[in-house]
């Protein structure tokens, strides 16, 4: 039986803003996780991971612009 493409079919319209928030949900997450990693392998003395992490962190700051030339200039002193 051959039905109409308009039959049976769910049809969802997503508003441009609500995947910029799910794509930025996913980033916060990537990056919550990245920071999270990074540090519970510093800690547990396994600085390799620990490096391969922070790595992993510093990429997906500099994808949301964050982590720019200027921001890396400007360090605050400790």
């Amino acid at each position: 039986m051959d039905m109409h493409p308009s039959q049976n079919v769910a049809t969802v319209h997503i508003h441009d803003s609500m995947v910029d928030d799910m794509t930025s949900k996913a980033d916060r997450s990537a990056i919550s996780r990245a920071v999270a990693k990074a540090i519970a392998y510093h800690d547990c003395g396994k600085p390799e991971k620990a490096a391969l992490w922070a790595a992993e962190l510093a990429k997906l700051l500099e994808a949301k612009s964050i982590l720019t030339p200027a921001a890396l200039a400007s360090q605050p002193e400790c």
